[in-house]
């Protein structure tokens, strides 16, 4: 490595000095819950007993909501699995009802996991 002259120091120095300002004006602003958020969260903290609800095309498979990586699948493979989910038998109020009777005080839904398919339109 050559010898560092007084120049290329200066240099180093302004290079990094550039890339933390730089990192430090692109920090998102610190988040501050709102009353209604804070109120939600000690909510759930004391509602202590529900069920969420991972139900979705990984479900076909019955290999749970990591289906893909657990079994190597590509996208493409699942995506042709997607047709073949058909919840006709559903019942969301046997559903509610058993969790209710169970004590449990909330039910979540996932919607859209992480494989990117909805459960809607």
């Amino acid at each position: 490595m050559p010898p560092s002259t007084p120049r290329l120091q200066a240099l180093r120095v302004t290079v990094l000095a550039i890339a933390l300002a730089s990192r430090l004006a692109a920090q998102p602003p610190a988040y501050t819950p709102s009353p209604d958020n804070l109120s939600a969260r000690a909510w759930y903290q004391d509602a202590k007993f529900g069920m969420f609800i991972h139900w979705g095309v990984s479900s076909v498979l019955m290999d749970g909501e990591w289906v893909m990586q657990n079994r190597g699948i590509t996208a493409a493979e699942y995506e042709s699995v997607a047709p073949l989910f058909n919840p006709r038998q559903f019942d969301a109020r046997v559903w509610a009802r058993t969790a209710k009777a169970a004590g449990m005080r909330y039910i979540t839904l996932i919607s859209k996991h992480h494989d990117g398919i909805a459960l809607w339109d």
